[in-house]
């Protein structure tokens, strides 16, 4: 099974998309991949200053259409209305010319409306209420997924149980082998938010299986990003010991499918402010995460490779 893992990566969190118009001012247009933006090196620099990244509150969901197409979100700062309905922005090449970004036009519809642009591959997961309205618990939120059958894209469907329970199941990040990675608060973990690991049939889910003592600790443990051969993890927590409210970590797979040690990405991607929402480009080459050291959010990248600086020798 392929994943359709450009879709989000929040994908986190998809939501309903808002009617707008332009972006904040006459944002300039650009040419090129990335939106033409200076790739990063080793320290992580703001992502498309001004054009994507602003005063707001940005958050981003995914290249899709092999790098042609962005969506994010975009709110005001203290933004204080239901999650769901937080406006998501798209820019994509047009003549080769990336567009301003604008809202889309769809209102009253969560982010499933717009898979048939956004997704590449087979399967597609997005987080979500118990009800595909929006109805139901805010405190409810549940795994869906859609899967592309010859040229048409079934219903959502919710992930039956294990994986959905009563709590807030969410986060969704999945490997080409169909295997799904995400977090809860369900009863039973090692912490307030712990990483769970499940394989995924085409019309089943697989036993549950808590990450443990290696990944999860008795604080917050959310946001995983899997890579897509599941030889790495990189996820959020504000464990102690960290330079921030929360931090990213990562922690790579051994051939005896242990977790080694996770260990805090430094100073080059984490700061005293909350750093979340890890992801890594479908083409391998950039980490892209949330901050608001700014006193804002903004979207955040650095280059990929600085990950195998962690990776510890096998045996260790």
């Amino acid at each position: 099974m392929k994943s359709g893992r450009r879709f989000f990566e929040w994908v986190m969190f998809l939501v309903v998309v808002s009617a707008g118009c332009a972006a904040d001012g006459d944002s300039p247009r650009s040419e090129g991949p990335y939106l033409g933006q200076t790739p990063p090196g080793n320290t992580a620099e703001v992502f498309a200053p001004g054009l994507v990244s602003t005063d707001s509150d940005e958050i981003l969901y995914g290249f899709h259409d092999d790098g042609a197409l962005l969506f994010f979100e975009r709110t005001p700062v203290g933004f204080d209305d239901d999650w769901i309905r937080a406006p998501v922005f798209r820019t994509e090449i047009d003549a080769g010319v990336w567009t301003t970004p604008r809202a889309g036009q769809a209102t009253g519809r969560p982010w499933f409306h717009e898979y048939p642009d956004a997704a590449e591959g087979t399967v597609v997961l997005f987080p979500w209420r118990e009800r595909l309205d929006g109805g139901g618990s805010p405190q409810n939120i549940d795994i869906w997924r859609v899967v592309k059958r010859s040229d048409a894209w079934s219903e959502p469907e919710r992930l039956a149980a294990p994986v959905n329970t009563e709590f807030f199941d969410s986060w969704p990040s999945l490997t080409d082998g169909g295997v799904l990675y995400f977090f809860s608060n369900r009863e039973g973990g090692l912490g307030g938010l712990d990483l769970y690991r499940s394989e995924l049939g085409d019309f089943s889910v697989g036993a549950v299986e808590n990450l443990g003592e290696v990944i999860n600790t008795e604080h917050h443990d959310h946001d995983p990003f899997i890579a897509p051969d599941e030889s790495y993890l990189v996820w959020c927590s504000d464990r102690p010991g960290g330079l921030g409210e929360n931090d990213l970590y990562v922690s790579f797979r051994r051939s005896d499918g242990k977790w080694t040690v996770p260990q805090n990405l430094g100073e080059g991607v984490n700061t005293p402010a909350d750093d979340t929402r890890p992801s890594v480009t479908a083409d391998g080459k950039y980490l892209f995460f949330v901050s608001d050291a700014s006193g804002n959010r903004d979207i955040y990248w650095i280059d990929a490779g600085f990950l195998e600086g962690f990776r510890p020798l096998e045996g260790q």
